[in-house]
């Protein structure tokens, strides 16, 4: 994942999976979610466990959607230590 958006990864992801099934070489898409949590990084790590564990196979679209919340909570996260510090 390194510096890219959690939309960029996921649309790259997605572009690979679209590639191999061109040349006949589909992915399901338990494989294409363990790719997804295998490539994120370590501060999406927690998140990544969860999915993992759930009783029920996440989507796609619903992995897409919590890795996007999870997202916008670093940023905000980030900018509150970073108002903290301006002002400690």
């Amino acid at each position: 994942m390194d510096t890219m958006s959690v939309s960029e990864y996921l649309m790259t992801i997605k572009h690979m999976a679209d590639e191999l099934a061109l040349i006949g070489a589909s992915l399901s898409e338990d494989e294409i979610l363990l790719h997804v949590l295998n490539g994120l990084s370590p501060k999406y790590k927690e998140l990544g466990v969860v999915m993992c564990v759930r009783d029920t196979p996440i989507s796609f679209e619903e992995l897409h959607d919590k890795l996007i919340e999870h997202e916008i909570y670093l940023k905000r996260d980030m900018e509150m230590k970073e108002i903290f510090n301006a002002i400690a």
